[in-house]
């Protein structure tokens, strides 16, 4: 047992390194699917040709624990100098840059190579330990099927804890570099301990051929090593699809990754220790067959409700009361659902394999030959599933065709069975009565709603399943892909089109979301003399990067962007993003942020970096010291850096670091506010405005256009936004070796209020003036844009309080007040929401009509196509019997937005009180077309 848990650590510092390399190489890939697939590519090779060729030498080596050991010094020392040679393959991707930029192909090709020879010698020296330590374990042959499994099980389960400990433990307690320090003294007390069990040389038993019937020698020359590798491919093939569906559910943080990757683990570890259970039956032909069998069945059912997953997750965290711990459990329960016995059914099957092969007693060489089929499949899997199954045939199609394949492996292995029994027909038809249950389809809809990121979903409550649903068929879905980066949706709602990455919510057409990606572009344009070239990270729905064609000077625009499928979804928004993707002055990389700026050579006048949210897994680069150094370093001389600052999801301390960390880069910080969101502005000078400069921007009336549609009514109203300059703030700063961020922002479920984020920035204190105040003569402007900006700042602040009717009323006078100061879009549409919420509050709190119906039509006079607020005003009117009313308003609602089954419902209810019963069942059959749920016909009796 010492030796097993020696086996056991192997296997944690493995993964230790794998998922600390995984971290590493998302400086060179950035976020997504390729830092993942290159190292699990990496391991699934190494390990191949580790086992192949140590497996050729076990049987001659005398000591081999002493080998062993020698092993894992080799894996310490090649880790303690994998910094400086990391450095080296950095640099040479540096140089050859220049010119693979421009095909992404080509680009991932070089990266890949460059990444898969710096793991290689270290996993190789990994992939020998197997079979040097079963070649010391095994000396007779029927011990070896269970003392693999065992071997094979301990190492696996161990490689499980080392997985769920970096993620959970290591890396947010101690940082990437502590944590590779843990990793080699791992390794060399491994060593050391093999070294004091080595001393005693082990004992060589006899080795004993024995004869094997001809048509199963045949059997195992012909396929069996071919089995091997279509099972390592159909397991990680499936691990990569699996992560791909779960974190549309989970969120793609490293604790859901860590999660999924225990769960994985911890099935196969479990299916190889308990192995030798079945090696009583005599029949390892048959097994294999029905294993397959049990598996393909099981991912015929998994498939059929894959759409469901959000629901069931819902299911289970409603369970507890909403905390990081009952996120976490809920997560650890799906995954098991779906990962556990399958991959339980996978580590059965490699020893029951390693059993049926060897077919001689050369152990070590056979066992090496036989794992390394396995590890080549795997390396296989992890590579054609994201480069071809899930562009080509999507995320159910991928699954559909690997479930065939193992399903078709239960066949080969029953034939002969099935054949003595004549039950051959009737297992040929089983895979089209399982394949039936797979013909249901997906609700997309429901599942890229984003659970996770909506905590109003799982923290407040879900009354039952059908209110998800009916949430998610409230949505219109204009285009949908799924590819191997992300799921991107484009839905229509009542708030307009909206842009959707894995269920999470990027930009809409509401005023809030574009006034924040555009004043990216031109908070920065207004201060840069001159611009003439710029880049924005972040593709989006492009109109960050659109704002920027509206400025004859800038001649070129570069847009970084990760993900190239998002191109298809931007072109939907080509009204707001001035058709960027057609105008010859953009060009647009598919690359992630951090290489970009790590490696490129152009220069910038000004840079827009709007990345996903922090605790996305590898978007906390985005947001570390480095990166804004980087992004400094590739600035012309009076340039600027716009910097995206979320208030939601975020603790106050994370706000401050993410403040702390760019102004500790960037000589002259400030701090803009958006009216829902905040912008960091960066430079190396002051900012300074100019008459010039104003004159030229007063004269454009396309700019002018584009002001007035985000609220600002000339080029001087921009001053609203200003908050002021940031100065010596204290308190951590985030970096690529402690992200401090991106594991601690998760932990804050549920999330903290915006409301105490925005009390905390109002209190950031500055000398500085105004910059647009140098402009402006009259003191009179100034006093009213001051007390206009103080009003607005008060307002947004009592708008992220709206948990009670108080605040909801303060806010509406301090807009109310606003509005008769002067005018514009962003506060008539603050003012409608606030005055919508009043009238649904006071109806729900007081039943009070006259006040409710007071402020629901305030909502509709300051945003006439109010849709929402239309549907109540019907629902009261026929709630109170006015029934002609409750009818004039709900037809409103239903011209503005004829997808939502709420505009319905007063309508067809005001039907049947009238007698119109014809009109009310043609409504009702029109209602079931596009909310295809069941309705409760108590409502209409």
């Amino acid at each position: 047992m010492a030796l097993y848990f020696l086996f056991f650590l192997s296997g944690v510092a493995a993964l230790i390194y794998e998922v600390l390399w995984n971290q590493l190489l998302i400086l060179i890939f950035g976020g997504g699917i390729w830092s993942v697939t290159v190292v699990v590519f990496s391991y699934m090779v190494g390990l191949a040709l580790g086992s192949f060729y140590f497996g050729k030498k076990a049987d001659k080596i005398k000591n081999p624990l002493k080998f062993y050991a020698f092993i894992e010094f080799g894996i310490a020392s090649y880790v303690v100098i994998s910094g400086l040679i990391l450095k080296l393959i950095e640099l040479g991707i540096k140089v050859l840059y220049i010119f693979i930029l421009k095909n992404f192909l080509i680009s991932i090709f070089v990266k890949f190579l460059f990444s898969f020879i710096f793991l290689l010698p270290p996993i190789f020296l990994m992939g020998g330990t197997f079979p040097i330590f079963t070649s010391y374990l095994i000396r007779k042959r029927e011990e070896i099927g269970s003392k693999t499994g065992f071997a094979y099980g301990f190492n696996t389960l161990g490689g499980a804890f080392g997985a769920f400990l970096s993620g959970f433990f290591l890396l947010p307690t101690f940082g990437l570099k502590k944590s590779f320090i843990i990793g080699i003294l791992l390794n060399i007390f491994i060593g050391t301990l093999l070294l004091v069990l080595a001393q005693e040389k082990p004992t060589i038993l006899y080795r004993k051929k024995e004869s094997i019937k001809e048509e199963k020698r045949i059997f195992i020359k012909k396929y069996l090593p071919f089995l091997f590798l279509l099972t390592g491919f159909s397991a990680l093939s499936l691990e990569i699809l699996w992560t791909r569906v779960l974190i549309l559910v989970f969120g793609s943080t490293t604790y859901s990754f860590s999660v999924m990757l225990f769960i994985f683990l911890t099935g196969i570890a479990f299916g190889s220790i308990i192995y030798p259970f079945l090696e009583k039956f005599k029949k390892p032909l048959i097994i294999a067959g029905f294993l397959f069998l049990i598996i393909s069945s099981y991912l015929f059912y998994e498939i059929s409700i894959i759409g469901e997953l959000p629901l069931i997750f819902v299911s289970i965290f409603k369970l507890f009361k909403p905390s990081f711990i009952s996120l976490t459990f809920a997560k650890f329960v799906l995954s098991g659902m779906l990962l556990f016995l399958p991959c339980l059914i996978f580590g059965l099957i490699f020893p029951l394999f390693n059993a049926l092969g060897v077919e001689f007693f050369r152990k070590g060489e056979d066992l090496g030959k036989f794992y390394a089929f396995n590890t080549v499949g795997s390396a296989t899997g992890t590579v054609l599933t994201p480069l071809f199954l899930i562009p080509f045939l999507k995320l159910k199609g991928s699954f559909v065709l690997i479930t065939l394949i193992l399903f078709i492996l239960s066949f080969f292995f029953l034939f002969d069975f099935l054949k003595k029994y004549r039950l051959c027909l009737l297992f040929c038809i089983l895979p089209f009565f399982l394949f039936f249950k797979t013909f249901k389809k997906w609700d997309i809809g429901l599942l890229n709603l984003g659970v996770y990121y909506n905590p109003v979903f799982i923290s407040i409550g879900i009354k039952d399943k059908s209110t998800l649903k009916e949430f998610a068929s409230r949505w219109e879905v204009l285009f949908y892909d799924e590819s191997s980066y992300a799921n991107i949706m484009v839905v229509n709602s009542s708030r307009g089109k909206s842009l959707k990455v894995d269920g999470k919510a990027q930009i809409s057409e509401s005023i809030e979301d574009l006034r924040l990606v555009k004043l990216l572009s031109h908070l920065p344009l207004f201060f840069h003399p001159e611009p003439k070239k710029v880049a924005c990270v972040g593709l989006g729905a492009g109109i960050t990067a659109g704002v920027f064609l509206l400025y004859d000077d800038v001649k070129e625009i570069h847009i970084i962007e990760i993900c190239k499928e998002m191109k298809k979804a931007t072109r939907l928004f080509s009204s707001q993003n001035y058709n960027i993707l057609n105008n010859n002055r953009v060009k647009i990389f598919i690359e992630d942020g951090f290489p970009y700026f790590s490696y490129t050579q152009e220069k910038y006048d000004i840079i827009t970096s709007d990345p996903f949210e922090p605790l996305l897994k590898g978007t906390g680069r985005l947001y570390s010291v480095e990166y804004f150094k980087n992004l400094k370093k590739h600035l012309n001389e009076c340039g600027i850096v716009t910097q995206w600052l979320p208030l939601y999801l975020l603790s106050k301390r994370e706000l401050n670091i993410i403040i702390k960390t760019f102004s500790s880069v960037f000589s002259y910080t400030s701090l803009w506010f958006t009216g829902s969101d905040f912008i960091l502005l960066g430079s190396e000078k002051p900012l300074s405005l100019n008459y010039k400069r104003i004159e030229k921007i007063n004269k454009n009336q396309n700019i002018l256009n584009d002001l007035k549609e985000i609220g600002y009514l000339s080029p001087y109203h921009l001053a609203l936004s200003y908050i002021g300059r940031v100065e010596k703030i204290k308190g951590e700063v985030n970096t690529i070796y402690n992200l401090l961020l991106e594991f601690s922002i998760p932990r804050n479920f549920p999330f903290p209020s915006i409301s105490e984020n925005m009390r905390y920035i109002s209190r950031i204190k500055t000398t500085a003036p105004n910059p647009f105040f140098k402009l402006i003569e009259s003191d009179s402007l100034k006093n009213l844009l001051d007390l206009k900006r103080s009003l607005l700042i008060k307002a947004g602040y009592l708008f992220y309080l709206n948990k009670n009717y108080k605040n909801l009323l303060k806010t509406f006078s301090l807009l109310k007040k606003l509005k008769e100061i002067e005018d514009d879009a962003f506060i008539d549409n603050l003012l409608s929401r606030t005055a919508y919420n009043l009238g649904v509050s006071i109806w729900k709190r007081e039943r009070n009509k006259e006040k409710s119906l007071y402020f629901l039509r305030e909502a509709i006079k300051n945003t006439p196509d109010y849709g929402e607020a239309f549907i109540v005003l019907a629902g009261i009117y026929a709630e109170t019997g006015e029934f002609r009313k409750a009818i004039y308003y709900a037809k409103k609602a239903i011209n503005i937005y004829d997808k939502d089954p709420y505009a319905y419902f007063p309508l067809i209810y005001s039907y049947l009180k009238i007698g119109r019963k014809k009109e009310a069942e043609e409504l009702l059959d029109k209602l079931k077309k596009i909310y295809p749920f069941e309705i409760k016909k108590e409502f209409f009796e």
